[in-house]
Parts: C-alpha cells; sequence; structure tokens
C-alpha cells in the first residue's frame, strides 16, 4: 500500500474510534447503571474496542516495517551510488529525509497516536471489567447471610 493508502485507512479508523467513543463513554462509566446492565454490556465494550484495538495495531506494526524496508532501501541507494562516495551518516540523513520516509513516518506517528487513545480506552474498559466483578462479588457476599 502506498503511504496515502494507508493515511485513507487511518482516517476511516479515526472516525471509528472517534463514533465508538461518543457511542459508548456513557456505557464504559459505571455512574447510575444498574449492575445487571453493566454486566451486559462488558463483553460487547471488551469485543468491540479489542478489536478496534487489533486493527490499528496491525496498521501500526505494517507501517513499523515499511519504514524499516524504506529506510533500508533508501541508505543503500546512497552507500551503494558508485558515482558519489558517501559516508554512513550522510546516506542516513538522506534516508530520514527522503520524501517517501517522511510520508510514511507521519502516517505512523498519526496510527501510533491512535495506538495510544484506543489502548487507553481498552485501559479503562479493562479496570471496569474488575469494578463491576468486586461490585458483584461484594453483592454476593452480602446476600450469603440472608435466610430463603
Amino acid at each position: 500500500m502506498k503511504s496515502n493508502e494507508y493515511e485513507n485507512k487511518i482516517e476511516e479508523l479515526e472516525e471509528t474510534f472517534k463514533e465508538k467513543l461518543d457511542r459508548d463513554s456513557g456505557s464504559i462509566k459505571l455512574d447510575n447503571q444498574k449492575i445487571k446492565d453493566c454486566v451486559k454490556s462488558q463483553m460487547s465494550l471488551q469485543l468491540e474496542w479489542g478489536q478496534l484495538q487489533s486493527d490499528v495495531s496491525s496498521i501500526v506494526k505494517e507501517l513499523d516495517q515499511i519504514l524499516e524496508y524504506v529506510f533500508a532501501r533508501i541508505f543503500d541507494e546512497k552507500v551503494n551510488n558508485r558515482h558519489k562516495n558517501v559516508t554512513a551518516q550522510e546516506a542516513k540523513n538522506a534516508a530520514l529525509s527522503h520524501e517517501d520516509y517522511v510520508n510514511y513516518k507521519i502516517v505512523y506517528n498519526r496510527a501510533l497516536k491512535l495506538k495510544t487513545q484506543v489502548d487507553s480506552v481498552v485501559d479503562t474498559i479493562r479496570s471496569r471489567n474488575y469494578s463491576v466483578n468486586k461490585l458483584c462479588d461484594l453483592i454476593v457476599q452480602g446476600s450469603e447471610d440472608h435466610i430463603v
């Protein structure tokens, strides 16, 4: 894929992130919710956000590999140029400032930012799961002494 195709994919994932966050932000919070509703929504929150996390992570990994490849290709071209003697530092600088590398790096940084945002929401959902489980445990423990 070309850098602009990855950029389009990142834009789609950013839009998905915003839509999910707008839709789920009320559900993620435990305030003013029935425990049964919290328990019901937990699994779907984990599955949906986990899928988004996986999608974003895959793009970040792909872009990381592409950056390495583009850097190596440009570096090799500069070092192996028989018409001009280039030092390793000059070849590195040329690779880091090459248009292809810069374009992929911009998209990579955008993907990395999105990954951080998605990871933050997923961590919150995991914490929510812990809290919901603790609340359920406390309710069960509190009802153990009731006589039926």
